[in-house]
């Protein structure tokens, strides 16, 4: 961000405004992720002394994405940067399976702790791109997140993803692969500790 206002700064005092190439258009895409650090705080005594957790088992079934993006290519057109405004939705899920210790007089049917994300995400992302060949390029930045989550038993709702990506601009549209490390444990509830989110997406952006 930092660097992006210094350019503009500077463009604007020395008049080089005009020689900068301003692109927007909107912002489509779609894939999928995966979920990394799960952990959990249940003990034997949630099962009655039964059991213990054998496993966390997440699936991250699907995110889609619809948002705007501005792309500001200086005068040496070799690197440029992307802005991105967008809303997504994902649909996350996870199971804690229990793992028998000591069988009941009477088997009884152990209870499965089960939740996940299924909310809307709004983010800003801010990508610093550079040209490797013709239209190929490849980027990195960081894409802040705020989840739309009304569970009251979620105690964040903040995430600042660390995104890489690789692209091809055709100028009339853009095709990217990104992918998005979450830094902060956003899936958190009355079972899961912590549980950070992971996105790939592909990427369609169409300038006006």
């Amino acid at each position: 961000m930092k660097k992006i206002l210094t350019l503009l700064l500077t463009l604007i005092t020395t008049g080089g405004i005009a020689q900068v190439e301003i692109r927007h258009g909107l912002l489509l895409g779609g894939g999928r992720g995966f979920v990394s650090g799960a952990a959990t705080n249940i003990n034997p005594e949630f099962w009655d002394g039964m059991a213990t957790v054998s496993e966390i088992f997440t699936k991250y079934r699907y995110n889609a994405l619809l948002g705007y993006r501005l792309r500001i290519i200086p005068p040496n057109g070799k690197a440029f940067y992307d802005i991105d405004a967008s809303v997504s939705f994902k649909n996350i899920e996870y199971s804690i399976w229990p793992e028998r210790i000591i069988l009941p007089e009477e088997p009884s049917v152990l209870f499965f702790p089960m939740g996940g994300k299924r909310n809307f995400f709004m983010s800003l992302s801010l990508i610093y791109n550079r040209l490797i060949y013709k239209g190929l390029y490849v980027g990195a930045g960081i894409a802040p997140v705020y989840c739309d989550d009304r569970d009251p038993s979620v105690p964040n709702h903040f995430d600042v993803p660390l995104v890489v990506k690789a692209g091809y601009d055709l100028r009339f549209i853009d095709l990217s692969f990104s992918h998005g490390f979450g830094t902060v444990s956003l899936l958190k509830d009355r079972y899961l500790t912590s549980g950070r989110i992971n996105d790939w997406q592909i990427q369609l952006f169409i300038p006006f």
